[in-house]
C-alpha cells in the first residue's frame, strides 16, 4: 500500500532518474516472433581509462667540476669577491675537499679565471645602474630647479597683474594704492594680508582681480599657468 524506495523524500531539485542511476539489463523482447531483440543497456558513455606512453628519460651526468661551476653562480650572488674566492678555493684544496681533490692546475686555473670575469662584469653592471642613477638624479635635481624659477617668475607677474586690476577696480574694502606693496613671492603671504580693509563682501566689480588672485592662492602651482596638473607643467617647462 505504501511505497518506498530512493526517490522518497527527495525534492524536485535533487530527483535522480532511476533509469540513469541503475540502467536496464539486457533481456528479450518479443520472444514469440522468432527473433532475439536486446533492450540497450544505457546511453551514456563508458569512461576509459586514459592510458599515458612515457618515452625514454635523458640521464645527465653531471661531474664534479661542472658543481664548482654552479658553485661560483651561487658565491657571486652572495657578493664574495676575487681575493676571498681565491683563499675560499685554496683552503677547500688543502682541507682535500671532496670535489676538490681531483682538480688539477689547468682546472683550477679555469675556475679562476671564470670567476674574475663573473666578478668584471657584476663590477660593470654595478657601475652602469650607479651612473644612470646618478644622470637621473641629477635630471631631477636641474628639472626641479627649472620649474622652481619659472613658478617664482610666473608668480612675481601675476602679483604684478593684481596690483594692476586692484588698481583699476572701484570695489570698496580694497587697498588703492598697492606701490607700497612689494610683488617678493617670498614676501607674498604677509602682502596679501595688507590687500583687504574688510568690512564688505565681494560684489560684482571684484571680479577681475579675484581670477588673478585664485590663481595665485591655488596651492596646484600649474595653474599658475593656465595649466591642469603637475604633468601638464613638467611639459611646458621642458617644451620651453
Amino acid at each position: 500500500m505504501f511505497a518506498s524506495n530512493s526517490q522518497v523524500g527527495r525534492t524536485r531539485v535533487n530527483k535522480i532518474r532511476e533509469g540513469n542511476k541503475r540502467p536496464p539489463k539486457g533481456r528479450e523482447i518479443n520472444k514469440g516472433d522468432g527473433f532475439i531483440q536486446l533492450k540497450k543497456r544505457s546511453s551514456n558513455p563508458v569512461k576509459k581509462n586514459s592510458s599515458k606512453k612515457v618515452g625514454n628519460v635523458k640521464q645527465y651526468s653531471v661531474t664534479g667540476f661542472q658543481k664548482l661551476l654552479e658553485l661560483q653562480d651561487f658565491l657571486i650572488k652572495e657578493g664574495m669577491s676575487f681575493s676571498e674566492y681565491q683563499n675560499y678555493t685554496q683552503e677547500k684544496i688543502n682541507n682535500d675537499k671532496y670535489y676538490y681533490v681531483n682538480l688539477n692546475d689547468k682546472q683550477n686555473a679555469e675556475l679562476l679565471q671564470r670567476y674574475r670575469r663573473l666578478c668584471q662584469k657584476k663590477n660593470d653592471r654595478n657601475n652602469a645602474m650607479e651612473e644612470k642613477h646618478n644622470k637621473s638624479k641629477e635630471f631631477r635635481k636641474q628639472h626641479r630647479s627649472k620649474v622652481s624659477d619659472a613658478v617664482r617668475e610666473k608668480k612675481r607677474e601675476k602679483i604684478d597683474e593684481l596690483f594692476k586690476e586692484i588698481n583699476r577696480s572701484t570695489s570698496i574694502g580694497v587697498i588703492r594704492n598697492t606701490s607700497i606693496l612689494s610683488s617678493d613671492p617670498d614676501r607674498w603671504i604677509e602682502t596679501k594680508k595688507l590687500l583687504f580693509l574688510g568690512g564688505r563682501y565681494l560684489e560684482t566689480q571684484d571680479k577681475n582681480w579675484c581670477k588673478v588672485y585664485l590663481k595665485i592662492e591655488s596651492p596646484v602651482r600649474a595653474h599658475l599657468f593656465d595649466l591642469h596638473n603637475g604633468c601638464d607643467l613638467s611639459r611646458f617647462i621642458e617644451d620651453s
